[in-house]
């Protein structure tokens, strides 16, 4: 096929110009722009959660184990190794979500990072965690330097912030320790006690402000920046009590879960946590209160529901649940028995 003439031009004349190219948007999550530009206005420095009363009680549960030899006369909690297996195999693939564009870990709600301005825990907590899985041979230990001094400033954040503030904090500084624990760098420190108890510390801050609304309790709609903030925290909750169990059976510690977990609303509606806007969200909540009118599932439902009243409700909560929540009804299942 014979090849066109290059076209000349005199010299005087100006060269054609070429159309500008458009850069292809980038996805998020599958989704085009419809997710990511969720809903501006988002304000999560107004939210209102119902304070937890049994805040010291937590944080002797979640420290004890590694600050004092437990009584002679304490049963430890029988926890199958295959369980543990189970819950590392799930929770090692978290920080990995954050590789991917749009990807996320489901402890974090995409709100929390898209709008003008994404939280500084997060941010950072994004760019190190790739920088440790795509690390170049010989750049480890500056790597593992960068995540542990990253890891100290969110540990010495005055514990006065913010509930939002307080929950991406805790939520970063929860992904680092899983991603050291389960995806160490070569010749860097393994995952140190004081690591956890920090990690301990950071939730019991986080969980003093509360885990639920005053709307959830009352059968109402509440808005919905306070109900990403609630779930957010009940959901990052329930992955702390889930990596605990991991590496105390690692570390042949008791390994057991704290009565807080029982008494929080179970984590993991999908058409809630999955909602684009504050539009389809707030239609999505009146169907979940239509059918919840009964009142809201709490996770002690989970273990080992007798009555049949009960097991209806856990079988209704099943069929509407996400991922996240199809782990946690296993893990209970697997521990406490049905």
């Amino acid at each position: 096929m014979p090849v066109p003439p290059a076209t000349r031009t005199s010299p005087g004349a100006k060269a054609p110009t070429r159309p500008p190219v458009r850069r292809r948007e980038r996805q998020i999550g599958g989704s085009q722009r419809r997710m990511a530009d969720l809903q501006p206005g988002l304000d999560f420095t107004n939210v209102a959660l119902r304070p937890y009363a049994n805040v010291e009680r937590m944080r002797n549960e979640l420290l004890r184990c590694y600050l004092l030899s437990p009584p002679a006369s304490e049963i430890p909690e029988a926890i199958s190794p295959f369980t543990v297996q189970y819950i590392s195999c799930v929770l090692a693939t978290y920080p990995r979500c954050m590789l991917s564009d749009g990807g996320l870990p489901p402890l974090v709600h995409r709100a929390q990072v898209q709008g003008q301005e994404m939280p500084r825990a997060l941010a950072n907590c994004f760019s190190l965690v790739r920088m440790w899985y795509q690390a170049v041979p010989g750049s480890e230990a500056m790597v593992a330097g960068m995540v542990e001094q990253e890891m100290e400033r969110l540990a010495g954040k005055p514990p006065g912030q913010g509930d939002y503030i307080l929950l991406c904090t805790f939520q970063a500084y929860l992904l680092y320790s899983i991603m050291i624990y389960f995806s160490p760098l070569p010749n860097t420190s393994a995952l140190k006690y004081k690591t956890m108890i920090t990690l301990s510390e950071l939730a019991c801050r986080t969980v003093r402000n509360g885990f639920s609304c005053a709307a959830e309790h009352s059968h109402t709609r509440p808005p919905w920046e306070t109900w990403i903030v609630a779930a957010s925290k009940r959901r990052t909750f329930v992955t702390m009590e889930l990596f605990r169990i991991a590496f105390n059976a690692g570390r042949l510690l008791p390994s057991s879960v704290t009565s807080e977990l029982g008494d929080i609303f179970a984590s993991g509606n999908r058409a809630l946590w999955e909602a684009s806007d504050r539009d389809s969200w707030g239609r999505e909540h009146d169907r979940y209160l239509l059918d919840w009118e009964d009142g809201m599932l709490n996770t002690s439902e989970l273990y080992r529901p007798e009555a049949t009243a009960q097991k209806e409700r856990v079988e209704r909560w099943v069929q509407s649940v996400d991922e996240f929540g199809m782990m946690l009804f296993a893990v209970c299942a697997h521990i406490r028995g049905r």
